[in-house]
């Protein structure tokens, strides 16, 4: 028992005073204690004080500090020393790793990816290739100076620009979202304008990578949005989404139930046209429809002209043995704009989206009556109907 208590305590001083070693290296590279502290992933005081410890033990002051720091002559014969221990140290590491039967893989995951669809992506690979891998986290910028020291041999991690590395490739693209309760007022809208959110309450995710991004949008829009939240954590910024108390721009794949999404249009007006939303039954024969019905024309007291044709007088239906039902044309009796458009037949879903862009740019049944349409197809019954507006089918 007491030969492997000596052991652990030879391991731990030697592992502590490997540390300070790469410490003193940092500041002798560098020439400033701040900076080798960032390159050690350690702070200041921290850095300092292992330099401080290693020169208890050694005996001498190492450097002169100053505006920069100067190795002393003690730390001139050292230096040599330093780095054959950590050349040691990583030869040593190197050869343990590669004895092993499988390759130990370094993965190092931006915090704000989708966690749920990295390790899966991760998991599916480990099973492809087998491999042991070791984890680790950090925002996005801190994963990818990990990649690019060499620290990690696999990154995964979001960027607003694509990378210029022969060793990167792109994994997921997905566009960024407005985030809200499903009864918050951004949910009643599917694109909102930068100046119709200037007094919408936003949830900030703290390392968020479009946020400079949109900040920049927004300024240009004279707009500053009011933060209610600033948050690194996922979970506390889509619990304040949920209970409604602000919106936040996320990547699609992080909404949760509960959640809508709507998109930030700069410089432009947020528009739909919720009477120019198709709507389509997949059975067979197809039914779809866009714009009012024959009842809600009635009820809001509007008059309207109608213009019905058959599959039945249509030449590929004949065909196709595919004759089961019609298209109806509604325009208004005045304006001849169309006001709504349905369809029972075969590929229906299909033909509605004609009418769909009819009604988007405000067509009239004589517009659509006037465009050619190939010869023969079940289009065809759309001009039909609408020429039977007016009573000219050709057709019937």
């Amino acid at each position: 028992m007491k030969s492997i208590a000596s052991f652990l305590f030879i391991v731990t001083i030697y592992g502590v005073n490997l540390a300070f070693i790469r410490y003193f290296l940092a500041v002798a590279e560098t020439g400033n204690f701040t900076t080798a502290a960032e390159r050690c992933h350690v702070t200041q005081p921290t850095l300092s004080a292992g330099v401080a410890r290693l020169e208890d033990e050694i005996g001498s002051r190492l450097f002169e500090r100053g505006r920069r720091a100067v190795l002393t002559a003690a730390g001139q014969r050292l230096l040599p020393h330093a780095h054959a221990m950590v050349e040691a140290w990583q030869l040593a590491r190197a050869e343990q790793r590669s004895s092993r039967r499988q390759r130990l893989v370094r993965v190092a995951i931006g915090t704000t990816l989708p966690i749920q669809a990295a390790m899966s992506w991760l998991a599916t690979t480990q099973r492809r290739v087998a491999f042991d891998v070791e984890v680790s986290e950090g925002t996005a910028d801190v994963v990818q100076k990990r990649w690019r020291r060499g620290r990690c041999d696999l990154a995964l991690f979001p960027t607003r620009e694509p990378l210029a590395a022969g060793n990167a490739a792109m994994l997921l693209r997905e566009p960024y979202v407005l985030a809200a309760a499903a009864d918050h007022r951004v949910a009643t809208r599917d694109r909102w304008s930068v100046k119709d959110l200037a007094d919408t309450p936003f949830v900030l995710r703290a390392a968020c990578e479009a946020t400079d991004e949109a900040t920049k949008r927004f300024a240009a829009e004279g707009v500053r949005p009011r933060v209610v939240l600033r948050s690194a954590d996922e979970e506390r910024c889509a619990a304040a989404v949920l209970a409604g108390l602000g919106v936040c721009l996320m990547p699609r794949s992080l909404l949760r139930p509960g959640m809508a999404a709507a998109e930030i249009l700069a410089g432009q007006a947020g528009h739909v046209n919720y009477d120019a939303i198709p709507n389509v039954i997949y059975t067979y024969p197809e039914v779809a429809s866009v714009g009012k019905t024959e009842e809600e024309l009635k009820q809001a007291g509007i008059a309207y002209s109608t213009g019905k044709f058959p599959f039945t007088a249509n030449g590929r239906a004949k065909v196709n043995r595919t004759t089961e039902g019609f298209v109806k044309i509604l325009a208004d009796a005045k304006t001849d704009r169309v006001l709504g458009v349905h369809i029972v037949g075969a590929d229906a879903g299909t033909m509605i989206s004609e009418a769909t862009i009819a009604m988007e740019f405000g067509g009239s049944a004589e517009d659509i009556a006037r465009t050619c349409h190939p010869h023969p197809t079940l289009s065809e019954a759309v001009k039909e109907a609408a020429l039977a507006v007016a009573k000219r089918a050709i057709h019937m």
